[in-house]
């Protein structure tokens, strides 16, 4: 879930430097970062149904007033969602769908990092170096997750669990 928070780019400046992405290490993940235009960009764990309204951000909505209170109540310019690609092992995947073509994916909600770093052995296959060669061989085989008609119930037991266990780690992380 990301949202873009505010149009005050004199505001969004003073709060981060350069446009780099920031997450934490929480096993809920937040990351924000600052677009070309000054805004701040905002991310996390959301609803387990897509969004319907801005009131569907109040998560970070409070995440954000949390670490940057100067921007206090600032309006959402943008709000988006979708869902997360969630492997069993939290590692992406490689795949042969066919000669020559190739996808990645199940980033675990860590697409930006994920996609930008599977992007350089999907180079290498593109320009011939054999897949055998690569950091993260392909895989031939696509799966799905044991019991997938269930994902609701196993994705929001998994979302509790991992925010417990944020919240027990350090519970000023939580």
């Amino acid at each position: 879930v990301l949202a873009q928070a505010t149009r005050q780019p004199a505001v969004a400046h003073g709060l981060l430097a350069g446009t780099a992405a920031v997450s934490d290490t929480r096993r809920v993940l937040r990351y924000f970062r600052r677009d070309a235009a000054g805004r701040v960009v905002v991310g996390g764990k959301g609803l387990l149904r897509a969004p319907r309204s801005a009131a569907d951000f109040a998560l970070q909505r409070r995440m954000l007033a949390r670490l940057f209170p100067a921007l206090g109540e600032a309006p959402f310019a943008h709000w988006w969602g979708g869902q997360v690609a969630v492997t069993l092992d939290r590692l992406p995947r490689l795949f042969a769908l066919a000669p020559g073509v190739w996808a990645t994916f199940g980033c675990n909600g860590k697409g930006v990092a994920w996609c930008t770093a599977t992007g350089a052995p999907l180079a290498d296959l593109l320009s011939g170096v054999p897949a055998r060669d690569l950091p993260l061989p392909p895989e031939e085989k696509l799966r799905e997750i044991p019991f997938h008609a269930l994902k609701t119930v196993y994705a929001a037991a998994g979302s509790l669990w991992l925010r417990l266990q944020d919240r027990f780690a350090d519970p000023a992380r939580a």
